[in-house]
């Protein structure tokens, strides 16, 4: 009887074990690899980066409208990388190619179902008569998934930005910030130099992500490929210094505000799978050049990121001995003198008067 017993009770453990391994999953979209596309005059292809995408081609119902019709789509292909984060070792990022149909130039919404969970995702692409790629923010932190071109940069309020290589500067009219969400679009200060256009993200401009275009004096109108997703404003901030006048193998102690830039939780594709940080950097700046101390980005490769408080409202420099210092003023390397301010990602702190005699 003990053994029936067990045998009955092993089969149920055996059988729920079995069940637990086959609920399927929920997938994540992760981003397009391209959020604008050309026209396309025959059966194209469409593709976008997932975490978890069930591989029974069956289970999913997919849907492309542009607001009035109805296009067939298909899954072509699914592709697992070799790339995951560590909170999901076991969740590589995958690459879906979808078949699409002629596309014009329209705004179009594609909507993915998973038929065995009812999970609904959807989101928006551009079809668009001409796009440009090269794009350089004024901050090099990128969240970029794979090994990809454009890079995904971060963008960030009262900011200047540059488009590369612009085939036709002179002929620039304006050129747009569209908000993804409200579909508002915002008219942007702009300079030409040595043929690439530089643009501005004002202060003014809300956080979210945003598509990017240049409208032409021949009334042509070009795209950037991808969304790029701008981020607040945080300027850092000095208020006290322990002192002005240091000696070499003394340290500096700075109180301040906003000396570790905190990236909105959510915002980004990679939210809750890669920690993306921007670098904080001491300058010490005198009549002759820059020096730039690192603070990195992440405590578990950077030795000196613990000696910025957790609150971001501490830092600590501590100025080596004549023999191994390199910040210098004078040719016979005795002393520094200038002034000390905080970098954050691209923001810079108010600058503060300080002298070290070795």
């Amino acid at each position: 009887m003990k053994k029936y017993f067990f045998a009955i009770l092993a089969l149920v453990v055996i059988s729920c074990s079995k069940e637990e391994e086959e609920k399927p999953k929920i997938f994540r979209f992760l981003e397009f690899r391209k959020d604008v596309l050309l026209p396309n005059i025959n059966e194209s292809e469409i593709s976008f980066l997932a975490m978890d995408f069930d591989t029974k081609v069956e289970e999913w119902e997919i849907t492309l409208s542009n607001g009035t019709i109805n296009f067939p789509v298909s899954i072509k292909n699914i592709e697992k990388t070799a790339f995951s984060w560590n909170v999901n070792p076991n969740s590589p990022i995958q690459v879906i190619y979808l078949r699409i149909p002629k596309l014009e130039y329209g705004d179009y919404t594609l909507m993915i179902k998973n038929n065995l969970t009812n999970q609904v995702y959807s989101d928006v692409f551009l079809v668009r008569s001409k796009t440009f790629k090269n794009v350089k923010s004024s901050n090099i932190t990128t969240y970029t998934m794979i090994n990809s071109e454009p890079q995904d940069y971060l963008y960030f309020q009262n900011t200047s930005n540059t488009i590369e290589e612009d085939p036709n500067p002179n002929s620039v009219q304006q050129v747009f910030l569209e908000n993804k969400t409200t579909q508002i679009a915002y008219s942007v200060n702009y300079q030409i130099l040595n043929g690439n256009i530089n643009f501005d993200i004002p202060l003014s401009i809300p956080v979210g992500s945003y598509f990017l275009s240049i409208k032409y004096n021949t009334g042509l109108t070009s795209y950037f490929e991808k969304d790029i997703i701008i981020l607040d404003q945080q300027l850092p901030s000095i208020t006290a210094i322990n002192k002005n006048l240091f000696s070499g193998a003394e340290e500096i102690k700075i109180d301040g505000l906003n000396f570790r830039y905190k990236i909105l939780a959510g915002i980004l594709p990679v939210s809750g799978l890669s920690n993306t940080q921007t670098e904080t950097v001491l300058v010490f700046k005198d009549i002759n050049r820059e020096y730039n101390f690192s603070y990195g980005r992440y405590a578990q490769f950077d030795p000196n990121y613990n000696d910025i408080s957790n609150e971001g409202t501490k830092l600590v420099y501590k100025i080596p001995s004549i023999s191994n210092a390199n910040i210098f003023t004078d040719s016979n390397r005795t002393y520094f003198e200038g002034v000390v301010f905080v970098k954050c990602g691209p923001y810079k702190s108010n600058s503060i008067n300080v002298k070290i005699v070795y």
